[in-house]
């Protein structure tokens, strides 16, 4: 995909029309992921951090 934007002073070949290009974008190549598997610690805490949150919440609502 390309973002473009339309100029005063056209340079042939930059756009199909005589756009600048802002932005490209293509699809990312296939890689492993880039972050570390969680551990049963983090997703103790992950569960920890959501009943509090959903207590906080309905002690809000009260």
């Amino acid at each position: 995909m390309r973002l473009y934007c339309h100029v005063d002073d056209h340079e042939p070949g930059v756009g199909d029309r005589g756009e600048h290009h802002l932005i490209q974008l293509w699809a990312a190549p296939e890689a492993p992921p880039v972050h570390p598997e969680l551990t049963e610690a983090d997703l103790t805490l992950r569960r920890s951090y959501k009943d509090d949150f959903e207590q906080s919440v309905a002690a809000w609502r009260q």
